[in-house]
């Protein structure tokens, strides 16, 4: 899909999705406008800048590598959310992410060989 193409498919989801939150959720705008950083933090960064990155990044990298830093999505959304959203997480949370962050580095512990 092109950029363009990517683009006009985004646009139509965000008028279509509004429409379908006008027509069927009870809107209140204050409370929307009042959490506008996460809002915009979500939108621009996370899906404009983080995706871009993501396919600049994976061009050089071997399949193996970039599907690695892919499992770490989620240990960066909570990086990023504690930094700059300020976000808490609960011990439950945390143990998950230390498991995802285990598992991964584990992943990329070379087996021996067998004769």
């Amino acid at each position: 899909m092109t950029g363009s193409a990517l683009t006009s498919s985004r646009a139509l989801s965000a008028v279509l999705s509004a429409i379908m939150m006008v027509l069927t959720e009870e809107v209140n705008w204050a409370d929307i406008l009042r959490c506008w950083f996460p809002l915009c933090y979500a939108g621009i960064l996370s899906m404009g800048v983080a995706y871009t990155l993501q396919i600049v990044g994976q061009q050089h990298l071997e399949p193996t590598q970039a599907s690695v830093i892919m499992s770490l999505e989620s240990a960066f959304a909570l990086l990023f959310g504690w930094l700059l959203l300020h976000e808490r997480l609960s011990p439950t949370e945390l143990m998950g992410c230390g498991a995802m962050f285990c598992a991964v580095l584990l992943s990329q512990i070379p087996k021996k060989p067998t004769d």
